[in-house]
């Protein structure tokens, strides 16, 4: 790690669709920029890049009607159970993503596109920094064949980043891969004892604070046009990591996830912000407009949620860079476009996180 991290680069959601229902053109980088993007942070010389999981998207053959678009693509391997190659992971991440691998130190998690049944064995192999990590979504052989390993939450650890000297950012890393967007299940509690974890490494200490960083937000928003066929999502997500992480939020001064695909700030009465950052080149998800619902899911001991106090949503490409102010705990935060263009400055105070668009962005 650098002796000192004054700018830190902060994406999530990376990968070219390419799916049964539809397609993304990864020929395109004005439709797949995550190339300019990773161009684009190796430009700003951060100090370290944080990356919220959701490389891999290439999940399916690319069907005849869309070859322009991905005629090239790695198909999945017949016969094993499970969508990522060496091959998809070269084309999905290494190559593109070359800029901003060779230009810092990366802290990163695993997405939902990362499950074991998923790209969970490329994510082990290449991007866990955790030793002897590498078999955790390892193929099962059972009677009936080849089976793809259960996604259970992985070990919970922290990464401590000096900023200046008396003050350091650490950010605590929970496994978030797995679990229900739309409604509470059995899930939850296997994932609360991580939270749990992240909440006893980031108790209070001079000189210290805190960021959770984990892929699925425990508030957010989805779209109403949110246009997977066949898919239903309430408009709060995640809701099993919603309840898993309830009462155990309070002291971060930043949430950060990816997962929902737009860049979007809430804002919760009591909690720190919830930043949201889904937008480094996956195709994005269709926004409508900003609305504030009553309530959110009933959690904990058949408490709802309160309904957020504020909110900010961009459905654009791009990532973020952070700065720490003066004053512990204040951040200025920079949302910026494929190319590097500033698009809406957001702020960290006493865990509050508030963004506005640029003017003229």
């Amino acid at each position: 790690m650098p002796d000192s991290a004054t700018t830190i680069a902060l994406g999530g959601d990376s990968g070219c669709r390419i799916a049964t229902w539809g397609v993304q053109d990864c020929s395109d980088p004005l439709r797949w920029p995550l190339a300019r993007v990773a161009q684009a942070i190796a430009d700003d010389r951060p100090d370290v890049v944080v990356f919220n999981g959701d490389f891999y998207y290439r999940e399916a053959p690319c069907a005849a009607e869309y070859q322009k678009q991905c005629g090239s693509s790695p198909a999945p391997i017949p016969g094993l159970p499970i969508t990522d190659s060496a091959y998809g992971w070269i084309a999905d991440a290494l190559l593109p993503m070359a800029p901003v691998l060779a230009a810092a130190p990366l802290v990163v998690t695993r997405g939902n596109h990362e499950a074991c049944n998923r790209a969970g064995n490329g994510y082990f192999l290449l991007f866990d920094p955790r030793p002897g990590t590498a078999a955790t979504c390892a193929p099962v052989q059972t009677a009936d064949g080849l089976v793809a390993a259960p996604t259970n939450p992985t070990g919970t650890y922290a990464v401590d980043l000096p900023i200046v000297q008396g003050r350091t950012l650490r950010l605590a890393i929970v496994d978030s891969a797995g679990g229900n967007d739309a409604q509470v299940d059995a899930f939850a509690a296997t994932q609360r004892p991580f939270y749990e974890a992240a909440d006893r490494l980031t108790r209070p200490a001079a000189g210290r604070e805190s960021w959770l960083v984990t892929h699925r937000p425990s508030y957010g928003y989805v779209s109403s046009d949110y246009a997977v066929p066949g898919t239903a999502f309430v408009p709060w997500t995640s809701v099993d990591q919603a309840a898993a992480s309830y009462g155990l939020l309070d002291h971060y001064g930043l949430m950060f996830s990816s997962h929902i695909h737009v860049a979007m700030a809430v804002q919760m009465p009591g909690l720190p912000g919830q930043l949201v950052l889904g937008n480094a080149g996956t195709m994005l998800d269709v926004a409508t407009g900003w609305a504030l619902p009553a309530s959110g899911p009933v959690l904990g001991a058949g408490q709802p949620t309160q309904p957020p106090t504020s909110g900010w949503v961009a459905t654009r490409f791009g990532y973020a860079i952070a700065r720490p102010n003066a004053a512990a705990g204040s951040w200025r935060l920079s949302m910026r476009d494929e190319s590097g263009a500033q698009f809406a400055r957001c702020g960290i105070r006493d865990q509050q996180l508030y963004c506005r668009d640029t003017a003229g962005a």
